[in-house]
């Protein structure tokens, strides 16, 4: 979804995983695959950045992807939060229509 070079300062800006659009494609993917009895996982960046693990859970991923070096630190983040609010967060996400509203949502993660 999100083929952008975040090292390259012309295009990095572009890189938003937090956009209204994204979250709804991933949460459209989400649902398709469970309905074919599919897992997803997402790799990379998203995957073990905390301010988006909550989001990723709530709305049913269960397979993150990530170097080795960030395992400990979400580990730890994934014990502290319940399943429940995890999915009030992707709710609240999800009802949103900005990049702002998001980020002000995500900001304190």
């Amino acid at each position: 979804l999100l083929g952008v070079d975040r090292s390259n300062e012309k295009v990095a800006e572009f890189y938003l995983p937090h956009h209204p659009a994204v979250l709804r494609a991933l949460d459209r993917v989400v649902s398709s695959a469970r309905r074919n009895h599919k897992e997803v996982s997402v790799c990379g960046d998203m995957a073990h950045q905390t301010r988006y693990i909550s989001f990723l859970l709530g709305i049913g991923i269960r397979d993150l992807s990530m170097d080795v070096s960030y395992l400990p630190a979400v580990r730890h983040f994934i014990s502290q939060i319940s399943m429940a609010a995890a999915e009030e967060l992707a709710r609240s996400l999800l009802s949103k229509d900005s990049i702002s509203e998001i980020s002000s949502i995500l900001e304190p993660a």
